[in-house]
């Protein structure tokens, strides 16, 4: 009987702890928790903080770019609710306003978490609130090249000062208004006529360029904008193994700078991946544009055809 009491006396010991000098229990569980502490971190990651200083540069002091803009502060919901527990999120970036403190642009810079479940549902309700409310947002993702002129052109097109430089990314040949055509035919036509002086230009041809490479292109069209006035564009399709560079083509005043070859390129490889290969043709006669492109790595497959993996098309944009 003694030992069977010692026994149970035991168990509860082991079960319930032992008390300390004060009278308080200590379950030994206590024993091996952790004690909280708090510290300082940083405020924004590093991809964010190198996003953030890109955006900075490119709007200079013309706006205000704030980070971890709580969707709570800028929109508001109506209606006989008594949670809003969908606008407790934070959206990585806000451009204002320096005047008014208006918000303009809400930007969302995305790494590989989003193509989570959780987080592609979670995109897709900040998506609508966004939209309903009236806000234009962008998005980023950390596995493109993202070159800095691409977006520029991408931010600077939706921001209201029309002076600033941008590029309209993409666009089907529906999309390109005459006043933009005119502009683009007299790049090529001037272009045309440095390689063949005794060229034609009339509105006969004219006509015929717009019906093959506006009303029959399926391919889309990247105008670099400086200003409202067309500097160069790019055009592009897609064939089953590989992407067609069909046009490329700058204004005269533009092709000593480098800028706006980059620019036009830069907003192309957000199309391009790794295991594309790109190809283009170039005219025997134009030598300058043959340097260019094999400076960049493409390499002459068939007379007059040139062609680039989608990784070394990369590497180059992404040289400085």
């Amino acid at each position: 009987m003694e030992t069977l009491v010692r026994l149970i006396i035991k168990l509860l010991k082991e079960l319930f702890g032992n008390k300390d000098k004060s009278g308080n229990k200590e379950y030994e569980s206590h024993k091996h928790k952790k004690s909280k502490s708090y510290s300082k971190k940083n405020f924004m990651t590093a991809t964010e903080e190198k996003f953030y200083n890109m955006f900075v540069n490119i709007v200079g002091n013309d706006y205000i770019v704030w980070p971890q803009v709580n969707l709570a502060t800028i929109i508001k919901k109506s209606g006989d609710f008594r949670y809003q527990n969908e606008l407790y999120r934070n959206i990585d970036f806000g451009i204002f306003s320096k005047d008014k403190h208006e918000l303009l642009l809400l930007i969302e810079i995305n790494d590989e978490t989003h193509n989570t479940y959780q987080r592609r549902k979670r995109d897709v309700s900040v998506d609508q609130l966004c939209d309903e409310a009236g806000y234009k947002l962008i998005k980023f993702w950390t596995n493109k090249p993202n070159d800095y002129n691409y977006i520029k052109s991408k931010i600077t097109s939706l921001l209201p000062n029309n002076d600033l430089e941008y590029m309209i990314t993409a666009l089907n040949s529906n999309e390109i208004d005459n006043n933009i055509t005119n502009k683009m035919f007299n790049i090529i036509s001037s272009n045309m006529k440095e390689l063949f002086p005794t060229l034609v230009v009339d509105n006969n041809t004219y006509n015929k360029w717009f019906d093959n490479c506006i009303t029959k292109n399926k391919d889309k069209t990247i105008l670099y904008l400086n200003k409202n006035e067309v500097g160069g564009y790019l055009q592009y399709g897609f064939n089953n193994d590989y992407i067609i560079l069909s046009e490329i083509q700058i204004k005269k005043e533009h092709q000593g700078n480098k800028k706006t070859f980059r620019s036009l390129m830069g907003s192309f490889i957000e199309n391009v991946n790794k295991d594309s290969k790109i190809r283009i043709k170039i005219n025997p006669n134009n030598k300058k544009s043959i340097d260019v492109f094999k400076h960049i790595g493409f390499v002459e497959i068939n007379p007059g055809q040139y062609e680039i993996s989608g990784d070394k098309l990369i590497s180059w944009i992404n040289r400085k």
